[in-house]
């Protein structure tokens, strides 16, 4: 059951909300645009933060999570630390990286790109057309191939670095997705945890180029990002390795505060209302864990 005396407010003044354009979203949109413009950035991918207060219990939380949004890289975690307690209820359908054995190929998933589905066939089949052809989705989606052929090239044997799916749309429970990898073989005195810190953070939620990205971001976000947009996941003894990336998750305290992000990649061709319309969506399915149902 959903907590009926749920409330959502905002951080920052940004709530993940439909309709008209939140003042703050448009002035960190305008400002990512003036970056942009200026050529310090090509592409931004521009987040916010949402609050919830509920009394939800987390593992409660997650099982509703899990019906809502089915997803590959969903996860349970409970952090513990001295004086404190932290959970992360996930439901992220993006692949950070995984590392196999023998032979030690690094590969990574980057979703760039996103339509809602609709119950309607005709529509939904409407809108995965669209972002299977749209010059500016295709656009984001590529820019960030790019940067991580760069990173994945960084650690991977020299002409190992491949890209055997290019735009692919992937369909999920409320959204279409558009998919790329990019796979390449480690070189032997890569380690694990080196091949990781090499992607870290992932392309798809920074922009590109990455370091230049990460400053504009840390000027125009009016909150931090926390576990968002980070990635969790496990790595064995053996040097194999799974990690998602952290979006369309839940965090808790276990204070009844809860935090959910959202947001979108941000270009030259990019409207601020449907950038803050796909944002919504991807929260929406996020927030329902915490209506009455």
């Amino acid at each position: 059951m959903g907590d009926p005396s749920a409330s959502v407010v905002g951080a920052g003044g940004l709530v993940a909300g439909e309709g008209l354009v939140d003042d703050e979203y448009r002035v960190a949109f305008e400002r990512v645009q003036e970056r942009l413009h200026a050529g310090d950035s090509y592409e931004v991918n521009l987040t916010h933060r949402v609050r919830v207060e509920s009394g939800l219990e987390p593992a409660a939380a997650y099982l509703r999570l899990r019906r809502l949004n089915p997803a590959p890289y969903a996860g349970f975690l409970q952090h513990d630390v001295p004086g404190a307690r932290a959970w992360l209820l996930s439901s992220s359908p993006e692949r950070f990286a995984t590392i196999t054995g023998d032979p030690r190929v690094l590969e990574t998933k980057p979703i760039k790109g996103t339509t809602p589905r609709s119950d309607d066939p005709v529509v939904d089949a409407a809108h995965r057309e669209r972002l299977a052809s749209d010059p500016r989705y295709r656009a984001e989606n590529l820019m960030i191939v790019d940067l991580l052929r760069h990173d994945v090239a960084s650690v991977c044997e020299v002409g190992s670095v491949e890209v055997p799916q290019l735009m692919e749309v992937e369909s999920y429970e409320t959204v279409h997705q558009l998919v790329s990898t990019v796979r390449g073989r480690l070189r032997p005195e890569v380690s694990t945890v080196a091949a990781l810190r090499a992607l870290f953070p992932a392309g798809s939620m920074t922009g590109a180029p990455k370091l230049r990205t990460m400053e504009v971001v840390d000027e125009v976000e009016a909150s931090p990002r926390g576990a968002y947009a980070g990635a969790f996941g496990w790595v064995s003894g053996d040097g194999r390795a799974d990690l998602g990336v952290v979006i369309r998750s839940l965090v808790t305290a276990g204070d009844g505060r809860w935090t959910v992000g959202t947001g979108g990649g941000i270009t030259v061709l990019s409207d601020v209302a449907e950038e803050h319309a796909e944002a919504a969506l991807k929260a929406r399915r996020l927030l329902e864990v915490f209506t009455p149902s």
